[in-house]
């Protein structure tokens, strides 16, 4: 029997294991994990992009975040989605929906 999470949409402060900080749900990823029963990750956008900056974006960082989102990492639709981003400094936030909205689109 597979696990259902009771997720809470939004939230006013959630404070980040990453910086500390406490911010609004809009300042986290989505996610249906069990594992984030509020359904957000429990790390800022702005910390996780400081993260997948310092790894160079690189294969192994980004599937442990896919791990940790729920989502399945395709490397190929990943390297698709970088090369067509001009962004002088990606962001996660803009990273994610692209990159989920393929990956559910393919099954």
């Amino acid at each position: 029997m597979a696990l259902k999470p009771v997720i809470k949409t939004d939230f006013d402060d959630k404070k980040c294991v990453g910086c500390g900080r406490g911010l609004s749900s809009n300042k986290y990823l989505k996610t249906k994990s069990f594992l984030y029963p509020d359904g957000h990750l429990d790390m800022c956008n702005d910390c996780v992009n400081d993260i997948l900056e310092e790894e160079n974006y690189s294969w192994d960082i980004v599937d442990r975040l896919c791990q940790y989102l729920d989502i399945p990492f395709v490397p190929e639709k990943w390297e698709d989605l970088l090369v067509r981003l001009t962004c002088v400094r990606m962001k996660i936030s803009i990273l994610y929906s692209p990159y989920y909205s393929g990956i559910a689109n393919t099954g």
